[in-house]
């Protein structure tokens, strides 16, 4: 396929997304009554038909590429691939000119502070590696909207080696690092087992998963990386630095607004480690 051929899709599918939301007003108003679930089912069915169909003219191959490319944006920015933000952001970050960690920061931090989107993040944290400090979490939040990231960030950044540390304790004994290349080995080997005959999905959901491993092997180096200097400032998530009275000016919304998408990341990745190890277990005693 040619690249003005992508290109007059990549356009054409971007225009049947803003169709696609434009189409689907379908909230109550004050004079009129919540329409039927049949008729919400009827009215999505056919607002998706031509972004379906659009979506067919693309090969998997294609999508992949651009979705790489946006995923290169956001770690060379100091992010990683966030699973919560929509899929058209993605679409069309590569298309943003001028794009820096200062620009990409600003960004996901407003977008995650609004509309109560940090709640809802939180209130889905269901593993018991988790749950244990349900109560760390909702204080934390509440901390964070009062805009008392001094309470937040030391707290939060905690609770990064202490979900891992709950999670492995019963088999395993280290420090973060050692957490980090154990969930690490595992995770990876999900994805080797599941290689062979894979659909759509299941592609896309492998090259998930090679993006969640960059995370481990290149947010949580950072993360854990050690420092010997004197005091000083930084733009990035430090445990070592800020534990031994190093870091100055941490503070932040952007570190603590960062700090509860790390451990949603840490939580994302365990719980499809679970999932993959139910499926291994099924598939070897059905």
């Amino acid at each position: 396929m040619v690249d003005e051929e992508r290109k007059r899709i990549f356009e054409d599918y971007n225009k049947r997304w803003a169709e696609l939301f434009n189409s689907l007003n379908l909230l109550p108003s004050l004079n009129k009554a919540m329409p039927k679930p049949s008729l919400i089912s009827e009215a999505l069915s056919q607002a998706l038909k031509p972004l379906t169909e659009t979506l067919d003219k693309i090969s998997p191959d294609i999508i992949i590429q651009k979705f790489e490319k946006s995923a290169n944006i956001m770690f060379s920015n100091g992010w990683w691939l966030i699973p919560t933000m929509p899929i058209p952001f993605y679409i069309n970050l590569m298309e943003v000119e001028d794009i820096n960690k200062k620009t990409l920061t600003n960004y996901l931090v407003k977008y995650y502070n609004e509309d109560r989107r940090l709640d809802h993040i939180i209130g889905r944290w269901k593993l018991d590696e988790f749950k244990d400090c349900e109560e760390i979490f909702e204080d934390s939040l509440w901390a964070h909207k009062k805009s008392k990231f001094t309470l937040t960030v030391p707290t939060l950044t905690i609770q990064v080696e202490g979900t891992l540390r709950r999670y492995f304790n019963s088999t395993y004994n280290s420090n973060i690092r050692g957490y980090r290349e154990e969930l690490k080995q595992q995770y990876d080997q999900t994805k080797k087992n599941e290689k062979e005959n894979l659909s759509y999905g299941d592609v896309f959901d492998q090259f998930t998963k090679i993006q969640n491993i960059k995370f481990l092997d290149q947010a949580i180096d950072t993360f854990t990386e050690r420092f010997y200097e004197k005091p000083r400032n930084f733009d990035d998530l430090h445990r070592n630095p800020l534990f031994h009275g190093e870091y100055e000016n941490y503070n932040t919304i952007e570190m603590s607004t960062k700090l509860f998408l790390f451990l949603d990341m840490i939580h994302y990745i365990l719980t499809d480690l679970e999932k993959s190890k139910m499926r291994i277990n099924c598939t070897i005693n059905p």
